[in-house]
């Protein structure tokens, strides 16, 4: 059959459906099934050309025992997304002068000719999932009563499920669960999401905190005793969800039974609330703080700043004190320009580590960030510890 083959997105992709789902026939599929229910002829808006295309439509009965192999996800004049269960890819065209014939092997005969073709490039999921969540879901209220008072939770946003974030979203299903999960959003009785206030989380982690060291020990612990005397100004399921953030995992789904806390959570959201409540500290005053405030725990063990990686800013100068300050990288820019103005706010001088670990959730080619951080930066070389380091341009 000589034809060409072109995938091709017309302006009406997604005025009646926000997704297409691509199905894999099985080698049983009884083909009777497809009807072809409208000839469809597409104008090509480049060279006044046109292709005739066929819809076909299968009973949904036989739709329910497909396997998925991807969806389809775009918006009107926006980008089209490739979506697999744990993958998206942009679907970008890509024009060629040269024509690509494919033929058959066997006695040479030209079977199609593809003029362009579409490539798939790995998408920047995670800050573009978080910033739809941050823009479109409301805060859970402390007592799931609307409370006048604050702002936050003074809102006509609406919970979602995964299925409506699903259609609503140009991701891949469990990249929007795991950025639900990072983000510490908690799922109602109703499978609807919300965001999870971090003020209120730490609150409800303090007196935890309390609790566990006036009894000295995070294991074999009732979780309805640490809930009594919250629940008066709780919602029952916030503190669940807010305890399930803190016992180790295995321990997620008892609900009534003994639970055990996980030191390294403790540590963790212990130091992330310190550094958070006054922002900006000396490093040995922050260290001798965050030490005593668990101090009381027998599990204690040399604490290591690494384990809130991501939440901190060094400033290490010889001729000052070390300074310490709190920064949630997940809370930066998504633009390169922008986050690099939001990190010299911190401090003037970063080296290439720094900088590359700060920018490694909006681009992992270094290649890239060494001509924009050339192009962008002020490069001074450090005479004592033999490294580049990078100041703001005046």
């Amino acid at each position: 059959m000589n034809e060409s083959i072109e995938l091709f997105f017309s302006s009406e992709f997604t005025n009646n459906l926000n997704d297409y789902r691509l199905f894999e026939l099985p080698d049983n599929f009884d083909m009777s099934t497809l009807e072809i229910i409208e000839d469809i002829n597409l104008q090509h808006e480049d060279n006044n050309s046109s292709t005739t295309s066929f819809m076909m439509d299968i009973d949904n009965d036989n739709l329910d025992n497909l396997p998925i192999i991807a969806t389809l996800k775009g918006e009107i004049n926006n980008t089209c997304n490739l979506c697999t269960e744990n993958q998206t890819f942009e679907i970008i065209k890509v024009e060629t002068s040269n024509g690509v014939f494919f033929f058959n092997s066997k006695n040479g005969e030209i079977c199609a000719q593809v003029n362009n073709f579409y490539e798939l490039q790995n998408c920047n999921n995670f800050i573009k999932i978080r910033e739809f969540l941050e823009n479109n879901l409301p805060y859970y209220n402390q007592n799931s009563l609307q409370q006048k008072g604050n702002v936050k939770f003074r809102n006509l946003k609406k919970s979602k499920t995964l299925q409506e974030l699903e259609n609503e979203i140009q991701f891949s299903t469990n990249e929007i669960l795991q950025t639900l999960q990072k983000m510490k959003c908690l799922q109602n009785l109703n499978n609807e999401w919300f965001l999870l206030d971090e003020k209120l989380f730490q609150n409800i982690f303090d007196f935890i905190l309390l609790h566990v060291s006036e009894n000295n020990n995070l294991n074999n612990l009732n979780r309805n005793d640490l809930k009594k005397e919250l629940l008066e100004q709780y919602d029952e399921l916030l503190l669940d969800h807010c305890i399930n953030l803190i016992i180790v995992k295995n321990d997620y789904n008892n609900k009534d039974e003994l639970i055990s806390l996980d030191i390294n959570k403790i540590y963790f959201y212990t130091g992330i609330g310190l550094l958070n409540k006054y922002q900006k500290w000396r490093l040995k005053d922050f260290m001798d703080t965050w030490k005593e405030s668990i101090s009381s725990l027998q599990q204690l063990k040399l604490l290591d700043l690494n384990i809130l990686r991501g939440y901190f800013i060094l400033d290490i100068d010889e001729s000052k004190e070390d300074i310490i300050m709190y920064v949630n990288t997940l809370q930066l820019p998504s633009t390169f320009k922008e986050r690099l103005d939001s990190l010299f706010k911190y401090k003037q001088k970063y080296n290439y580590e720094e900088l590359q670990f700060y920018f490694k959730d909006i681009m992992n080619d270094n290649v890239m960030l060494d001509q924009l951080l050339k192009k962008h930066t002020k490069i001074q070389q450090s005479v004592l510890k033999k490294e580049k380091l990078y100041l703001p341009k005046k």
